[in-house]
């Protein structure tokens, strides 16, 4: 479990999905779900509770997928976090920045968000492909094939991936287009320091 501190005058300002916003308040011990999270996480309704042009599309795309990496929800099948996920892949696509926090930082906390998401999801396979389906996974690395081959890949190597490194190797071995290797090397320079 991991708990999350922050100092806040007004509780209306954390949070992106009704899953981020239950608060615990110290030291009164109160408890406040004002999205009535405790309840939509036991029937996995995952809902976006900002307005989505009021945060950066990277961000939110990244922390949109270690939600669903995390509950092991398919996006496929919910028509909602699927439209959500298309929104997300051209919001992605279209954003720019002169600022260097919500572009530097913000794209390389989502590469490493995006790869992160792969290895915490019980079943990569699946995830993956809700990635290209969503077209998120080309909207964070347009140089992937497309479609990937994904039914020629070992199960097994995908499914027993440990860390950053191993996932990384498969991306480069199995689904970056070759001539387009530059660019994803760039990008895994970019989190290089999150990797260690």
């Amino acid at each position: 479990m991991v708990l999350d501190i922050a100092i806040l005058r007004n509780l209306d300002y954390l949070g992106h999905f009704n899953w981020e916003s239950i608060f615990w308040e110290y030291p009164s011990g109160i408890l406040y779900d004002p999205f009535n999270a405790l309840d939509s996480i036991k029937i996995k309704k995952l809902n976006s509770i900002i307005p989505m042009g009021d945060e950066n599309p990277f961000i939110l795309a990244s922390r949109f997928l270690k939600l669903c990496s995390r509950f092991n929800l398919d996006i496929s099948k919910d028509k909602n976090l699927s439209d959500l996920a298309n929104h997300l892949s051209t919001a992605v696509i279209c954003w720019k920045s002169e600022d260097s926090f919500q572009w530097n930082y913000a794209r390389e906390h989502s590469y490493y968000g995006l790869l992160e998401s792969i290895l915490i999801a019980k079943n990569k396979i699946v995830f993956l492909k809700n990635l290209e389906n969503s077209k998120l996974l080309r909207a964070f690395f347009p140089e992937t094939k497309s479609p990937l081959n994904l039914k020629n890949l070992n199960v097994k190597r995908i499914n027993s991936l440990k860390n950053m490194r191993e996932l990384i190797k498969l991306f480069r071995d199995c689904f970056i287009d070759k001539s387009k290797l530059g660019t994803f090397n760039q990008k895994i320079k970019m989190i290089s320091k999150r990797i260690g």
